[in-house]
């Protein structure tokens, strides 16, 4: 039987528990074989590293990272290590990836931090400073010892310290250093999902739905009504909520809050604006609708959506992204074609209001910014423009995140990528470019 799939298998960075860094091993994977209602996939992992106690194999589903099969080997020898990997066919369709998905193999190492000493201890040795002058030593007749010049002194003899000094302090004793945390939306592993059709030509914004598993919400930029779709990582559209009583005049970016109630509410971002004419932006919000138990294609029904009308305290301006705050209810705003764009802060009081003058938080250290989303905590920021995808992380907020340097992640470049969406754990991100026929790309860390 053939197990149809795209397979994600290759060079990974992988964590290894008590050491510092990352040790990289090469992951190599094969087709997964189903036999008699059982399916495996033969994996092997070269560069291991010597005293590995454990070694875990992993194989997840991309769209929903649903654990299919896992693998312990323990006592490895280092090199090269071949196991077999059980397989839960049920969780599969027929024995088959469903179309667009993929499967994620991972490996991790474990060294126990006593085999790390132990082996610093090796490499470096103790080192014991001499003090004093060599002494003879009585030889097998009782006579004492005479060194010869030409040998030099016995290398097994140590005579100690010479009377009346004191006897040297032990070498110091350095523990190893602490192992580095993996860094946040690390984006190792990049897979591509499936192709958006019609009606989505022009998807400008991406949100990751954190109560319905396997949707994300998007929408078309300008020219399209006042409407956003619920994708699935298939392609498939899962879903089309019109909004009633409002116009799209430029919608850039939505993102994933939560509402007055407390309930998970989605905030469209009609904030464009080209030609920097606009006296105020609009962000409709209305609450996510369930999708549970609908037919692809459905269309729900119309919404009017809550009107939030914002504008600037320095004149009209070009946006497009819009982060929303879970943890204070804040929403912000950044533009695009600045030289260091700008963000813009609305209070959670002004978007209860609905309505305010935004405040200025300050200037990132470059512009162009497209596209942003937030994880949950409010401290890690993904900001997204053509060219790249960087991470902002402050302890101190949203705000503060955005003015810092931020470090770049993994991102292959798209034909207009406007739109960029985290996971609820804060560990991956998605994009999804402009443009008919454009795939979601979806990358894991």
């Amino acid at each position: 039987m053939t197990f149809r799939m795209p397979l994600i298998a290759g060079a990974c960075a992988l964590a290894v528990a008590s050491v510092a860094g990352a040790v990289p091993m090469r992951v190599h994977a094969t087709t997964p074989v189903c036999r008699a209602n059982a399916a495996w996939m033969a994996v092997r992992a070269s560069g291991v590293p010597a005293r590995t106690s454990r070694l875990v194999v992993t194989v997840r589903l991309g769209s929903s990272a649903a654990v299919v099969g896992r693998r312990t080997r323990l006592r490895v020898r280092r090199g090269t290590v071949s196991l077999r990997v059980p397989l839960a066919a049920a969780t599969l369709d027929a024995c088959a990836v469903p179309a667009g998905d993929a499967l994620e193999v991972r490996m991790a190492a474990r060294i126990p931090r006593r085999a790390i000493r132990m082996a610093r201890a090796w490499v470096q040795g103790p080192v014991i400073p001499r003090t004093g002058t060599a002494t003879a030593a009585p030889g097998a007749d009782g006579v004492a010892a005479r060194p010869d010049p030409a040998r030099g002194p016995a290398p097994d003899r140590d005579p100690g310290p010479s009377p009346g000094l004191p006897a040297p302090a032990p070498p110091p004793i350095t523990p190893p250093p602490a192992p580095s945390p993996a860094p946040r939306l690390a984006g190792t592993t990049r897979a591509v999902f499936g192709v958006i059709g019609p009606p989505i030509t022009e998807a400008s914004g991406l949100a990751w739905s954190r109560g319905q598993e396997g949707v994300l919400w998007t929408h078309n930029d300008s020219g399209d009504a006042a409407r956003v779709f619920a994708l699935g990582w298939g392609g498939t559209v899962r879903a089309t909520l019109p909004l009633t009583g409002v116009s799209a005049y430029d919608v850039e970016d939505i993102a994933l809050g939560t509402g007055p109630g407390g309930g998970e509410a989605l905030f469209v971002g009609d904030i464009g604006d080209n030609a920097a004419v606009r006296p105020a932006v609009r962000i409709y919000r209305v609450a996510e609708p369930p999708l549970w138990g609908l037919p692809a294609g459905t269309t729900l029904p119309a919404v009017a959506p809550v009107v939030i009308s914002l504008s600037y305290p320095d004149g009209a301006r070009d946006a497009e992204a819009l982060v929303a705050d879970r943890t204070s209810g804040d929403l912000y705003v950044i533009t695009k074609r600045e030289a260091r764009s700008r963000v813009y802060r609305a209070t959670a009081a002004q978007v209860a209001a609905g309505t305010g003058m935004m405040h200025l938080v300050g200037e990132m250290p470059y512009g162009g910014v497209v596209g942003a989303d937030a994880c949950a905590d409010g401290t890690v920021v993904a900001v997204k423009t053509y060219d790249a995808v960087r991470v902002h992380e402050s302890a101190s907020g949203i705000g503060a995140a955005l003015l810092g340097a931020g470090s770049v992640r993994p991102y292959m470049r798209e034909p207009q990528g406007e739109a960029i969406a985290v996971d609820p754990a804060c560990a991956d991100y998605a994009t999804l470019s402009e443009g008919a026929g454009q795939p979601l790309v979806r990358y894991a860390s």
